[in-house]
Order: structure tokens, then sequence, then C-alpha cells
């Protein structure tokens, strides 16, 4: 699945849509694995389950933090150049990230498929009603693109889920 830029999604509905269909192909994908490979530590890489685990410490936050923001005065950011983004972050290169999204554990495929459930219903749940506007009106720090616009976060955590999709399939 081709995922647009940012601007080319005209609803937070067409946005939260791409990302349900990656989510929809991960759980497709992680639910075909054997067990042992589900949890197998391979070279310097995390174990397929760790993955999963950074994914849903990586969204659960923002799912929780985003009705506090729309409660924020309006504050908008100058939008990132997002050819160049969308190439960094689906690039397969290890990018350090922040120790808060760092995996701790190695649950079972149960137990990250229910993360999972939750991280997606808090998010969708957070964003269900909301305009793009909304989104565009507001701002958060992200550890690789800086100051972006919520709609951006969003399309950069979609993108975020693509690459690791894509990084783990290429791993079978």
């Amino acid at each position: 699945m081709e995922i647009k830029e940012a601007p080319d999604y005209s609803t937070v509905e067409e946005l939260t849509d791409s990302w349900k269909q990656i989510r929809k192909e991960l759980l497709f994908f992680i639910e075909a694995l054997p067990e042992e490979t589900f949890s197998q530590h391979r070279d310097d890489h995390w174990s397929f389950s760790k993955v999963c685990e950074h994914l849903y410490l990586s969204q659960l936050p923002v799912g929780i933090i985003i009705k506090k923001l729309l409660k924020s005065p309006p504050e908008h950011a100058a939008a990132p150049d997002y050819s160049e983004l969308k190439a960094r972050l689906l690039a397969e290169k290890n990018v350090k990230n922040p120790d808060i999204v760092s995996p701790a554990h190695e649950y079972s495929r149960e137990e990250i498929k229910s993360h999972l459930e939750k991280s997606e219903a808090k998010m969708l749940s957070s964003l269900q009603g909301l305009q793009k506007a909304d989104l565009a009106a507001r701002t958060l720090e992200h550890p690789l693109a800086g100051k972006v616009s919520l709609f951006d976060w969003l399309w950069i955590m979609v993108l975020h889920e693509k690459r690791h999709l894509e990084i783990m399939r290429r791993r079978v």
C-alpha cells in the first residue's frame, strides 16, 4: 500500500483508513508467524514481538495527549519537506529512538495483539469527530521531524508502522 504525502490526505478519516489498512496487514503478518519466530532475536535486531511493542509504545501516548493538546491555544508549525521526510522515515537505516518507546518485554503474540488493539482504540477514539484543520492547528515535537502539526504527526505514525512492517517482511 502506497502512503501519500500528508497534504494529499483530505481528511483525518482518509489518513486513519490508511493506518487501519497497514495495521490489518501487520496483524495478518504476525498471526502467520510461528511463535518461535515471533519471539526470536536475529542479529542485532529486535524480535518481532519487540517491534510491535515499540509501535504500541510510540502510539499510545500520542492517542492520550491529543485531547489535551486540542484544549490548548492553536499553534502552527512550518510544514516539513514531506518528500524528504517520507524517504527518511521509510529508510531501513536504524534510527535511535527515545528510551520511552524502547521495548522492554518479550510479549506473546496474543499480548501484543491486545496492546496494539489498545493503542489503536485510544488513537481512533481521540481522533473521532476531528477535522484535518483541528489537528493542523496543534503541534507536537517529534524526535525525528521536530515540531510538526498533529496531522503531520499522525501521517508520520502511519509511515512509521509501514516502515516496521516492511522491515519485518524482509527479515522472514
